[in-house]
């Protein structure tokens, strides 16, 4: 049953891609980010993956040709341009085959991320497909929640199939899409307004639950940094988030099981780490940096870290820190190419807040504040997991720039005050 539904969706899909880039977008960012057939338990019984890719490839061309829309280049692309650059510079210099195959990867989870960024035109077209990534990752993350209430602690939460397919993976996304859904459950205003603001507070709470019961320390202390950095850094309002978000945090505490707490317990600021899985990512850490340090300029190539990490360590596993696997894969040069996109991406989120605020447009400001938001959410945590081309946060970076593009070089006409705003913006 659920794979006939998940085949009539696509087909529904299909259509609607004919008139739309962004529904094609939507519909190759749920089949990627969601995994449906996997969501059926029927991984691979069709190609839809690839299928995906060339309808969003084709109602691109299609549309264009159209008219329906115009692409329009941003500066996320330029620099994503250079960084592909240069790990193709560091797959010449790597000693490993696997460096090449580890491109071509690279390349496939990027290069649909481009059609999709420039074909964005307004804030309506930027909010269907943030509603798709923070469905796709919510419903996987109300699942866990659901379990998590039912059967206590579960570290094996995720959604399979997919670059997600670990427990902290899937918690680094599903603490991203914890700002996507306060927006949505706040200031969501058209049709249907009460069940998508009941819907996203349900999922919101369960998604919370998820990472409680996740067991994962990475996920709380994203959380954790999120709060405290939206607080000092981001709010209007500091003093009064400030004093909510600190009730709502004692709150909380009050219900949390204790096996929560015992894990958090576990956590050592220090350089040394008592605990067996703490202590042994801090391993996995030396050995990367030790590897980096070896290999400053053009590291060991893109996914090739498990193939030279025997010769900086006592393990063949993942450094568990995103910065470390990319200075380690693609050299110091690759790390501020990485480090710069998210930074392009967070002071554009702030340049639309701030613009928007200006021009009265109170609703385009708490959607850029959950942008900013979402980013932070994924980079904290991201410190513990080692995928620093995750889909899901490049999408997220992907449509913010593609928005920015057009709002902050135009802003007479996508940020205008509430009163004024058309309906195809609204």
């Amino acid at each position: 049953m659920r794979f006939i539904l998940i085949v009539l969706l696509t087909g529904i899909g299909s259509l609607a891609a004919i008139q739309s880039t962004i529904f094609a977008a939507c519909l190759f960012l749920w089949h990627d980010i969601f995994r449906p057939q996997d969501f059926a338990r029927s991984g691979g019984a069709l190609p839809l993956p690839i299928y995906v890719v060339l309808v969003l490839g084709l109602s691109f061309a299609l549309n264009w040709m159209r008219g329906k829309f115009k692409p329009k280049w941003n500066s996320f692309l330029t620099i994503t341009i250079f960084f592909l650059v240069w790990i193709y510079f560091t797959v010449l210099r790597s000693s490993f085959g696997q460096a090449q195959i580890g491109y071509i990867e690279i390349l496939k989870y990027l290069l649909p991320l481009f059609l999709i960024s420039t074909a964005i035109q307004n804030k309506l077209d930027a909010k269907y497909l943030l509603a798709i990534l923070m469905l796709s990752v919510g419903i996987w993350g109300a699942q866990a929640g659901v379990k998590g209430i039912m059967s206590g602690v579960a570290n094996n939460m995720s959604i399979p199939g997919g670059q997600m397919s670990d427990n902290n993976d899937f918690m680094v996304a599903v603490d991203s899409i914890v700002p996507l859904l306060i927006y949505f459950c706040l200031s969501y205003k058209n049709r249907f307004k009460l069940v998508v603001r009941f819907s996203a507070f349900i999922l919101l709470i369960l998604c919370l639950c998820a990472v409680v019961f996740s067991n994962s320390r990475g996920a709380t202390i994203g959380l954790a940094g999120s709060i405290i950095i939206y607080t000092l850094i981001i709010s209007r309002k500091k003093i009064r988030d400030g004093i909510l978000l600190g009730l709502i945090v004692v709150i909380v505490l009050q219900v949390l099981p204790d096996t929560y707490f015992e894990r958090l317990s576990t956590i050592n600021l220090g350089a040394e780490q008592s605990e067996a899985s703490a202590s042994s990512r801090m391993d996995l850490a030396k050995a990367a940096f030790r590897g980096t340090l070896a290999n400053p300029i053009f590291g060991v190539g893109p996914t090739c870290w498990l193939l030279a990490s025997l010769n900086y360590g006592d393990n063949d596993s993942e450094p568990h820190n995103v910065w470390l696997k990319c200075s380690v894969e693609t050299g110091i040069p690759g790390l501020i190419f990485f480090v710069s996109i998210i930074g392009l991406t967070i002071y554009k989120a702030l340049k639309i807040r701030r613009q928007s605020l200006k021009n009265g447009d109170e609703d385009m400001a708490q959607l850029a504040t959950a942008l900013c938001m979402t980013v932070i959410g994924f980079a904290i945590p991201s410190t513990f997991v080692s995928h620093p081309f995750s889909e899901h946060f490049w999408a997220i970076m992907a449509i913010t720039n593609g928005l920015a593009s057009r709002v902050i070089k135009r802003p007479k006409e996508y940020s205008i005050r509430k009163n004024q705003v058309p309906k195809s913006l609204d």
